[in-house]
């Protein structure tokens, strides 16, 4: 038997042979020898792609966690202007999968927005014959200081803010 092509590999009847398949379609012609002749016979296998992984981090390296939600939807939070950098990775064939994030190849970062931020992920095979999407929502929240009970504290003890800064060290 051969695949797509490639090197002819002999097969013993039930016993089964280690072909690659490549992301998208393959065509495995297997040729039959009998005591009346050859017989060849041409089947073609559609491998699918998928998400093997999503992850997420700031433009620091700060992990943002990624829920699964629902079959091919994903969901996450991020400060409202903070950039992510995102990372979908293809199972399987990655060498014959293309990745693309709302329609272009991934990019360094993506900026955050109040509100839902949604980014579509298709993978497609090279051959253009298979595709998979996801959908990833990024929930734009503003950013926590991390010292509520400093900030209500010090307005208290002066009864104003201003000019005044609380930050996280």
């Amino acid at each position: 038997a051969s695949i797509n092509g490639g090197e002819a590999v002999s097969m013993t009847s039930g016993v089964g042979a280690g072909l690659n398949l490549r992301a998208g379609t393959n065509q495995i012609t297997c040729t039959l020898a009998s005591g009346t002749g050859e017989t060849t016979y041409t089947i073609t296998v559609k491998r699918a792609v998928a998400l093997a992984s999503l992850t997420a981090k700031t433009e620091e390296g700060k992990t943002v966690a990624v829920s699964k939600a629902g079959e091919n939807g994903y969901t996450a939070s991020a400060a409202i202007g903070s950039s992510l950098v995102l990372t979908p990775t293809a199972a399987g064939d990655k060498d014959n999968t293309v990745v693309t994030v709302n329609g272009q190849p991934p990019a360094e970062s993506y900026p955050i927005r109040e509100g839902e931020n949604t980014f579509r992920i298709r993978l497609e095979s090279r051959d253009g014959t298979v595709s998979a999407e996801y959908t990833l929502t990024v929930t734009g929240a503003a950013a926590e200081s991390g010292l509520p009970q400093y900030e209500a504290q010090w307005k208290n003890f002066r009864n104003s803010d201003d000019n005044l800064a609380v930050t996280d060290a």
